[in-house]
């Protein structure tokens, strides 16, 4: 026994690169599933119906609903022409092309 501990060469230095191993692999599942549960909080999908709205409440709307945020300039918001929107769990990218299709 004092052989191995002068020498160090403990009991579980065999086991130093499969308890290294194991260590890595555990970080890395631990890390993507957190990424994982971290994606899906942030919904990309709008539920929303209005006839006539202004397009400055329907970048409010999707901002509470998907955390996006929009930056525009108040006056090409002002010029564009309201719009009727009917989605149900539609994607952002199609709420988005609904909203501003025909708009100058």
């Amino acid at each position: 026994m004092k052989n191995a501990a002068k020498s160090g060469r403990g009991i579980l230095r065999p086991l130093a690169p499969t308890l290294t191993i194991a260590m890595r692999l555990t970080s890395f599942l631990l890390l993507a599933t957190l990424l994982q549960a971290s994606a899906r909080g942030v919904s990309q999908t709008v539920t929303y119906s209005a006839k006539k709205v202004k397009l400055e409440k329907l970048f409010t709307i999707i901002t509470r609903q998907t955390g996006y945020v929009f930056f525009y300039h108040s006056q090409d918001i002002e010029a564009a022409a309201p719009v009727s929107v009917q989605w149900k769990d539609a994607p952002l990218k199609t709420a988005l092309e609904e909203s501003l299709k025909d708009q100058p």
